[in-house]
């Protein structure tokens, strides 16, 4: 029982990670051959700073000192010769004796993972809180009975969204064309970036391994159940946007792989 409490806890949010990671590095291979190298600087500039600003932002959340940041480096200024070019970057230092400082290495190394997700919320929520709200509500049905949901009935329900007016087209294609850019180079952790998060994330799972072993010894599993159950499907749900956002992104960059080669 232990054991799946931590997997919940600990491997759910490493998996989603990973899975995003994954993803998103799939899509720009995929750009990269069809068009060109540097074609993911111009079509993922904006995925490639809140990527860097996500970094520097985590960064001054735990008291790291802050050595050199660039957010975005020019296409003219890519060294292709790099086994993996440095498309922008965030160097900090920090304090092998602060507890606080060592952990938060893994918070800052996957913090575009978290940044890029709260900014593609924000997109959706303002130009298109009705699909929002239909793939949120998707999202938790397929977690809590998915062998009550229907296709058929979220297809209607996608199809109803939409007015086909000059305003809402421009509004849902000017979102589309953010949320692209953003998923194609945003979620692409780097190696550096989980070179860096795997120490402290073998910590955070002593520390919840520390916490919740003794809970389920002791029977304190109704708390368990409520509140870390509760949080890992709120945590699904919310990046379950970016799963799909993500393999939408990916499956078209095949696609456009496809008909071009």
């Amino acid at each position: 029982m232990s054991l799946g409490y931590l997997a919940l806890g600990w491997g759910v949010p490493v998996l989603i990670i990973l899975l995003l990671t994954h993803i998103c590095r799939d899509a720009e291979r995929t750009i990269d051959s069809t068009l060109g190298p540097k074609t993911e600087i111009y079509a993922g500039f904006l995925g490639i700073m809140v990527h860097e600003t996500s970094h520097w932002l985590f960064a001054k959340l735990f008291h790291h000192r802050i050595v050199d940041v660039k957010l975005l480096v020019m296409p003219w200024d890519v060294n292709l010769n790099e086994e993996h070019p440095r498309l922008g970057y965030v160097n900090t230092a920090y304090s092998d004796h602060s507890l606080y400082q060592m952990i938060g290495t893994a918070f800052i190394g996957t913090a575009p993972i978290y940044g890029c997700t709260a900014v593609i919320y924000l997109i959706y929520r303002l130009f298109t809180p009705n699909l929002l709200k239909l793939m949120t509500n998707t999202a938790e049905s397929l977690i809590s009975n998915p062998l009550s949901f229907s296709w058929n009935d979220f297809l209607y329900s996608f199809v109803g969204l939409w007015k086909f007016d000059s305003r809402t087209l421009l509004l849902v294609t000017f979102a589309f064309y953010l949320i692209i850019n953003i998923t194609l180079t945003g979620f692409d952790l780097s190696d550096a970036d989980l070179k860096s998060s795997y120490t402290a994330g073998i910590w955070i799972l002593i520390f919840m391994s520390a916490i919740i072993l003794p809970m389920v010894y002791f029977q304190m599993t109704d708390f368990l159940n409520y509140y870390l159950i509760g949080f890992v499907i709120w945590l699904v749900a919310i990046f379950s946007l970016s799963i799909l956002t993500a393999l939408l992104v990916d499956g078209g960059c095949h696609i456009l792989h496809f008909f071009i080669n």
